[in-house]
């Protein structure tokens, strides 16, 4: 059984926003610095994070695909992100609206 088109398209949808991600803050850098008070010359590091960030997660994440079960593992990496989420919620606004 071949996957499907709908498949095909959910998978590059995903894949999208996961790399859409890393790359997001990048037209927004002059607001996002005035909201959190960072200077122009040091706003390269919020999106030099997010690569790094991305870096650490594919060089954590693709070995352990090897070793752990896969769906246990993507389980696993989607609770965490929610938890992270519902940990940032509650955070007051930052004054990028």
């Amino acid at each position: 059984m071949g996957i499907t088109y709908g498949q095909k398209t959910l998978l590059a949808t995903v894949c999208s926003v996961a790399v859409a991600t890393i790359y997001v803050a990048q037209p927004m850098l002059a607001q996002v610095g005035r909201a959190l008070g960072v200077h122009e010359s040091e706003l390269g590091w919020i999106v030099a994070a997010g690569q790094a960030g991305y870096l650490a997660g594919l060089a954590v994440l693709v070995p352990l695909g090897d070793i752990l079960d896969r769906r246990r593992l993507i389980v696993a990496h989607l609770l965490l992100a929610a938890a992270g989420m519902l940990m940032a919620a509650p955070l007051p606004a930052s004054g990028l609206y």
